[in-house]
């Protein structure tokens, strides 16, 4: 069987025969179908969205600081004698003034010698002793009391 079939308008006529025709169909027809399959049902993908924010307010519930006891000497023994004793006067102070012992600490301590430069020439003249103190307390009504305590104390 022939079949005759017109191309656009410029009425070309080509003879088709029916198996060429029957082909092009079910191969047409194929390719739509596959095409309109994957559109409907695309390949899953595994994904995770996070999206977050968070703001937290908290009131400061604990005050902590630092106190240095400083003393400058001839004598290294005398100085730390002299630190000692005011180290022990602070602690005193503090406990007094209802801070636990368990936030006091009074470790740290240095001794470095000291220099003066005259005309660029270095001469040792003494040493400097330092001790420091790191306190921690929950009542932030006594700092101010505390600090002019502490000073007068020779913090």
């Amino acid at each position: 069987m022939v079949l005759f079939l017109i191309i656009d308008k410029s009425e070309v006529i080509m003879t088709i025969s029916l198996r060429h025709l029957a082909l092009f169909l079910c191969v047409w027809c194929f390719s739509n179908i596959v095409q309109a399959q994957t559109q409907l049902s695309p390949s899953p993908q595994r994904t995770i969205s996070v999206q977050g924010s968070g703001t937290i307010l908290i009131v400061p519930n604990q005050l902590e600081f630092s106190v240095a006891v400083e003393q400058r000497g001839t004598d290294t023994k005398i100085l730390q004698q002299q630190v000692q004793k005011k180290v022990s006067d602070i602690v005193y102070l503090l406990q007094q003034n209802g801070i636990d012992d368990r936030n006091i600490q009074s470790m740290e301590m240095s001794l470095q010698p000291h220099y003066e430069y005259d005309n660029g020439k270095r001469t040792h003249t003494d040493f400097i002793f330092v001790r420091t103190i790191y306190v921690k307390h929950n009542d932030f009504t006594v700092y101010s009391t505390l600090m002019q305590a502490l000073i007068k104390a020779g913090a």
